[in-house]
């Protein structure tokens, strides 16, 4: 057997330190580009905020943007569950109005949100607000909402919500409302 002289052992040594520097600066790469994703993903949350006064039992949906980059709306989604029948999907605000309104529930504004609509760190939009009024008159004394027994919490539990929206690199996600119907 041939003996490696100590030009060759250097070689050899070369060559394997080269190609270890080669895996590392590739693994540091992926690293840092994944890195680079976490460091930027937003985390949307569809969150149902309820106020009540002596006259009127007031609700809204917002979206805010919790998470540490900025979000980019892909779609949105809405749903209307009714008493025992399939659930009314919509694409805006406006397509479930008429049936919002027809359960007693008054409107008082909304937003639509587009496809391409960035929502910023630390950002909330209101989606979408309404009332309705209460017989009685004080909170204190139950004062109850007008209807059919309807409070705030049913329109909470008949709307869904859902957004899928995406991070600055493409990274897809989809939030929304969980409800019991």
């Amino acid at each position: 057997m041939k003996r490696l002289d100590s030009n060759t052992l250097a070689a050899v040594a070369a060559t394997v330190t080269a190609v270890a520097a080669l895996v590392v600066a590739v693994w540091d790469n992926v690293q840092s580009r994944d890195y680079n994703r976490i460091s930027v993903r937003p985390y949307l949350v569809v969150e149902a905020q309820r106020e009540t006064d002596s006259t009127r039992d007031h609700g809204e949906y917002v979206v805010s943007n919790q998470g540490v980059g900025p979000a980019v709306i892909r779609d949105i989604r809405l749903g209307l569950a009714g008493a025992g029948a399939a659930a009314e999907t919509a694409e805006d605000w406006a397509e479930l109005a008429d049936e919002i309104r027809a359960l007693g529930y008054t409107i008082t504004g909304w937003t639509d949100l587009a496809a391409g609509r960035p929502v910023g760190v630390d950002h909330t939009i209101p989606l979408f607000s309404f009332y309705i009024e209460r017989a009685g008159g004080d909170t204190e004394g139950g004062g109850a909402p007008l209807g059919p027994g309807r409070d705030v919490q049913d329109l909470f539990d008949a709307l869904r919500v859902e957004i899928d929206y995406a991070s600055v690199y493409g990274d897809e996600f989809t939030t929304g409302t969980i409800n019991s119907r």
